[in-house]
């Protein structure tokens, strides 16, 4: 039977591809990590040239679909499937020339902000979050199925956990259970349990007219330190889905082993 899974070169080259792209950004962030802030950080300054930012946008926009789905396509149904490239060139131009500009001059990052900023309340840049997520879940479940089925066959990851069908469907429950009450706990406990405000002190005792402090019984208020399960809910928003890939993951491939080895030792015991 022939083998459809890497060889060590393929593993080999495609593990140095995402450990390549992983490297940029963190040597980017460790080279600059103490003069720039997280905004500059994110927005590259907001003087990066075209190419990066043209190769950042078709990394974002190119998924599965594009990849697997369309050359498919035209080949099963033939090329009338191209003309969409022409409103996708005429959707580019208008974006680029007509609501890129106006965010750029008002420093937004995303569109939410620029609804807060509209409309002066955060219930319609929730409605606006809210209606993104609802609408792309759908397109992300299509999207990461096509590249899920290609890596399970051709890495072949996923074999050493297949012990049966039924234990499979029980670990991945138990492991999206997990993984989704992870991810809802962290987000929901974010915004729940706030950074408390601390109050300075705004009074003029002890200062000079030229506003040099004596330090006269005065003392600084702490900067905030979460204990206990209050520091998971202050971690960076950016760690909250990995933390519940990892939950979902690893809960997952241990429900399915201990459903497996259980499922096996009652086989065993029926055929005795």
């Amino acid at each position: 039977m022939e083998k459809t899974t890497f060889s060590f070169l393929d593993y080999l080259v495609f593990i140095l591809t995402l450990a390549l792209s992983a490297s940029i950004g963190a040597f980017f962030w460790f080279k600059d990590r103490k003069n720039q802030s997280n905004r500059e950080y994110l927005t590259g300054g907001r003087n990066l040239p075209i190419f990066p930012v043209a190769m950042s946008l078709a990394a974002s926009f190119m998924s599965s679909n594009t990849l697997l789905g369309a050359p498919a396509e035209i080949y099963m149904l033939g090329t009338q499937f191209g003309l969409s490239i022409i409103a996708f060139l005429i959707a580019a131009f208008l974006a680029a020339n007509l609501f890129m500009p106006i965010y750029y001059d008002l420093e937004l990052t995303s569109i939410n902000k620029y609804l807060l900023r509209r409309f002066n309340t955060n219930s319609i840049r929730v409605l606006g979050s809210i209606a993104f997520i609802l609408s792309t879940l759908p397109y992300m479940a299509a999207v990461l199925y096509g590249p899920a089925v290609a890596l399970s066959i051709d890495i072949g990851l996923v074999k050493p956990f297949q012990i049966a069908k039924e234990e499979g469907r029980i670990g991945a429950i138990a492991g999206l259970l997990t993984g989704v009450t992870m991810t809802m706990t962290i987000a929901v406990g974010s915004v729940v349990n706030k950074k408390p405000r601390i109050s300075l002190d705004l009074r003029t005792d002890s200062c000079t007219l030229y506003g040099i402090e004596i330090a006269k019984n005065f003392t600084l208020p702490g900067a905030y330190s979460p204990e206990g399960i209050n520091k998971l809910f202050h971690i960076s928003y950016f760690f909250i889905p990995v933390t519940g890939f990892v939950v979902c993951v690893t809960i997952g491939i241990i429900v399915s082993i201990i459903t497996g080895k259980l499922n096996f030792f009652t086989n065993s015991s029926n055929q005795k």
